[in-house]
């Protein structure tokens, strides 16, 4: 468990998030998000229904964002605030 613990803190003080990965990433997720949402009429339905019905809470919200979202996403907001939010 120590190794593993060591490993991930590791990885997170020092994260670096290249633009290119960031952008290989991002393109990834949105085409998930069209197969899973966009692309599906039950997919499409179930987002609507969970975004009404929870309107004031996160359940609202889908898991792998609103594609809204992902088209905003930039290497700079992806980044964290401080270095210490991030350390475990």
């Amino acid at each position: 468990m120590e190794l593993v613990l060591d490993l991930e803190s590791d990885r997170m003080a020092h994260l670096a998030l290249d633009s290119q990965v960031l952008a290989t990433e991002l393109d990834i997720i949105k085409e998930e998000r069209l197969v899973r949402s966009e692309n599906d009429p039950g997919g499409i339905i179930y987002e609507e229904l969970m975004a009404n019905a929870y309107i004031a809470h996160p359940y609202g919200w889908p898991i792998i964002g609103w594609m809204a979202d992902l088209e905003h996403i930039r290497r700079l907001t992806s980044q964290p605030m401080s270095p210490r939010s991030t350390l475990p």
